[in-house]
């Protein structure tokens, strides 16, 4: 029942269903996106699957292995190279940068090692300006929001081939200067 009105609230929607079978047991999960959240819902759906998995490795008796069959996300000996510590891919390791007209602030949240170096220390030089919302260890994930005037993208066209001849000619007659010296 709702406080103002006394009349029950209608039940909410689910955003989507997934179902599975595991021992012949058929598992139901209704999806609800917190559509306000700065979480994208790929992440919050892997943190699911990996503590399922876990949870249901300890509830069948079994000890939770770390295979790609169980556990596609984490690194095993023949999959050297293919993942780093984090037991991502490098292709999983993203940057989401997203913002509205509305909010002053933009979202980012990265994998990137010189962004999250770069946000880190400008966040600690400018805290009203930028802050680190969250960090996730496991994933080597970082989060931010920092004012929109703050961030900006620079687009670059690309050289044309007279510019790069030129720019070649420039490097060897310094690298040669350089060497006389």
């Amino acid at each position: 029942m709702t406080e103002k009105t006394g009349t029950a609230a209608a039940p909410r929607k689910p955003d989507g269903i997934i179902t599975t079978q595991r021992n012949g047991q058929t598992i139901v999960a209704e999806l609800f996106f917190n559509h306000s959240g700065t979480e994208t819902f790929r992440d919050k759906l892997l943190k699911t699957i990996l503590a399922d998995s876990l949870r249901l490795s300890a509830f069948d008796g079994q000890e939770p292995e770390k295979t790609p069959e169980k556990c596609p996300y984490c690194v095993t000996g023949a999959q050297k190279g293919a993942c780093m510590k984090t037991g991502l891919t490098k292709q999983e390791k993203t940057t989401d940068i997203w913002f509205d007209e509305k909010d002053p602030l933009i979202h980012i949240r990265t994998h990137n090692t010189d962004l999250k170096k770069r946000l880190a220390a400008y966040a600690g030089q400018h805290p009203d300006q930028c802050r680190q919302t969250d960090a996730d260890p496991e994933t080597g994930c970082m989060e931010f929001e920092i004012a929109k005037g703050r961030f900006s993208f620079r687009l670059t066209a690309p050289y044309s081939e007279e510019r790069r001849e030129a720019a070649r000619r420039y490097a060897r007659e310094n690298n040669a200067a350089d060497r006389l010296k």
